[in-house]
């Protein structure tokens, strides 16, 4: 809105994150910080480690050496407030606060602003002049629509970028004016195991349906190849996973975990499936059987995208997503297995929880050895790879069609909001 950014609008945006009204789901990551914890508890409203130096730079003063914070947090996403414009906004009613949403919000640092808003089928932005980096091009335009729909319309001409599903990479490969952006995700697909239920407790149980699921077939067909296996949280360059259990294919390995378990055949297991995304179900699909083929009592149950948050609470049982970003550093991946990360206070979602894993973590944050960091975290993966808190599915490259009019500067990433980052790079006819 031209008014200029300062460290008053980092501090803001911090100390806002942090502030327990707000219940902002990044707020465990700034946990290392210097008065992270006054804050949380109520006795403080800002953190005390987080100051000013001069009128340019902001200081971060942490509790303990961390070597791994600095990776954490520039790997996460904290948009920077502007403190004019929400100081007097009640900080509880900011998560969910309809000024996201509407034209004429918050002002952002963005190379667009939002122009219109039609929930459920496109979001117009405009260029904004203000911006450091201005866009090229005057206008954006985000379609809502089905991946078939946004495949058929990148043949037609009708949109210019695109995510494509590996099913439909056939679809778009050859066609004149479309050239094809691929990079492996810097995350991975894989199903969070509701740990909180007692009968998924036992991590036998939890590798008896890792190993029941055919993987390889899922790559091979849903994946159309376009992915890699994967069996564990760990991606990240120089750890050693030569010691990783593969967990291949195999019924009757699976069912005879499930006896050594002691499984009751009549207990229940649901599927959660948020509809609008045909990969996933294809996947869920699969899935399905391949526990029904050992004798679970699985079944499909569907919600809308909008009750995934409230139900990953606590009421399913396993749910696939993915996404995230680990390649960069191992100690990113804290946040997704740390005890004191259990959703909906952090990522964990499974609400695992492994004094051991903890306890490397904790080493590897207290060295700067680097050949040290990594013989912690490849030892905190075989950890993880043995609990089995998550059903690794896979690692999918990910691939975005271009139009003939983007001609340049395009960067991609784990998915739309992460291509959109490079857009004032983008260069256009």
């Amino acid at each position: 809105d031209g008014v200029d950014l300062t460290t008053d609008d980092i501090l803001y945006t911090f100390n806002t994150f942090a502030n327990p009204a707000v219940k902002a789901p990044l707020a465990s990551q700034l946990a290392p910080i210097e008065g992270y914890a006054a804050v949380a508890d109520g006795s403080a409203t800002t953190i005390s480690g987080i100051t000013k130096v001069g009128d340019d730079q902001v200081k971060f003063a942490l509790t303990e050496p961390n070597s791994g914070f600095l990776y954490l947090l520039l790997s996460a996403i904290y948009y920077i407030l502007p403190e004019h414009a929400l100081k007097d906004v009640d900080p509880a009613s900011l998560l969910d606060n309809p000024i996201w949403t509407q034209p004429g919000g918050p002002p952002g640092l963005g190379a667009f602003v939002m122009k219109a808003n039609l929930p459920g089928q496109r979001v117009e932005f405009t260029r904004n002049e203000y911006a450091r980096t201005p866009a090229k091009f005057e206008t954006l335009i985000e379609s809502l629509v089905s991946q078939d729909v946004a495949t058929q319309q990148m043949s037609s001409g009708e949109m210019d970028v695109s995510l494509i599903a590996p099913t439909d990479l056939a679809a778009v490969e050859g066609v004149s004016g479309i050239t094809l952006s691929k990079n492996l995700s810097p995350g991975f697909d894989r199903y969070t195991v509701n740990i909180r239920k007692p009968y998924l407790q036992d991590k036998l149980v939890r590798q008896a349906f890792l190993t029941a699921i055919d993987r390889a077939g899922i790559i091979a067909s849903i994946y159309s190849g376009q992915a890699e296996p994967s069996n564990t949280s760990f991606v990240a360059a120089g750890l050693d996973l030569s010691g990783l259990n593969t967990y291949e294919y195999d019924v009757e390995k699976a069912k005879a975990l499930l006896k050594q378990a002691n499984w009751d055949p009549n207990q229940p297991i649901q599927i959660v499936e948020a509809n609008n995304n045909a990969q996933r179900a294809s996947v869920d699909q699969v899935v399905l059987k391949n526990l029904q083929d050992i004798g679970v009592n699985a079944s499909i149950k569907q919600i809308d995208q909008a009750q995934v948050t409230e139900t990953l609470k606590g009421d399913y049982d396993i749910f696939l997503y993915g996404g995230g970003n680990y390649v960069v550093d191992p100690y990113i991946d804290g946040p997704i297995l740390s005890c004191a990360t259990i959703f909906p206070a952090g990522a964990n979602l499974p609400g695992y929880c492994s004094e051991e894993l903890d306890g490397l973590f904790a080493k590897a944050k207290s060295t700067s050895d680097p050949a040290k960091r990594l013989d912690f975290f490849s030892q905190a993966a075989v950890v993880e790879n043995t609990d089995v808190p998550m059903l690794w599915i896979a690692r999918p490259q990910r691939t975005f069609a271009l139009s003939s009019k983007i001609t340049g500067g395009f960067v991609g990433g784990e998915g739309m909001s992460n291509a959109v980052i490079s857009i004032a790079d983008w260069t256009v006819n």
